[in-house]
């Protein structure tokens, strides 16, 4: 195991504790573990870009890691601060195409194709921040209507990205 798919693992192994800390009302535990969870989805991609530890397994890692941290916080938040849900649902479809788009493209065998499918785009990595941002704004009520409704934007901007993206990648490619 890289230093890059141990900062994933340990953001995995962070999000039930996490869902624990809102359920009990640990909020200064549950923004420290944020932060750390953060700290580790920005470091994670870093290092493995930095020092060319790139690896498939670590992409689809991070991948797996970001959709379970979100859409596991999201859900605990909508219930515990009685969020509707049909609000979040722009940012459940965004993860949902994305989880979708990258099992489709797992059919293809040519790697370099993969690669440019799973890599990591600058919109997905700002959604990303606006979300756990957006996480934080709703717990401590600070403009959580704007972030809330940053994240939806984001979220559908970047799912249209993959969406436009994997469409590419699945009809395009299979035209030639």
């Amino acid at each position: 195991m890289n230093v890059p798919n141990f900062l994933t693992a340990v953001r995995i192994i962070l999000t039930p504790i996490l869902v624990l800390f809102l359920i009990n009302d640990f909020e200064i535990a549950f923004i420290i573990g944020l932060i750390i969870a953060g700290v580790t989805d920005f470091f994670d991609g870093f290092i493995a870009r930095k020092f060319n530890r790139e690896t498939r397994l670590g992409a689809e890692l991070d991948s797996a890691a970001d959709k379970f941290f979100i859409i596991s916080l999201f859900i605990t938040i909508a219930v515990i601060y009685k969020i509707n849900l049909i609000i979040l649902s722009l940012i459940f479809f965004r993860e949902f195409i994305v989880i979708v788009g990258k099992i489709l493209i797992h059919v293809k065998k040519n790697k370099a194709e993969i690669k440019e499918l799973i890599s990591v785009t600058y919109a997905s990595k700002i959604t990303t921040a606006v979300q756990i941002i957006t996480i934080a704004a709703i717990i401590f009520n600070i403009y959580p209507w704007f972030f809330v409704f940053a994240s939806m934007v984001l979220s559908l901007a970047s799912g249209i990205q993959y969406f436009f993206i994997g469409s590419k990648f699945i009809f395009v490619k299979n035209l030639k």
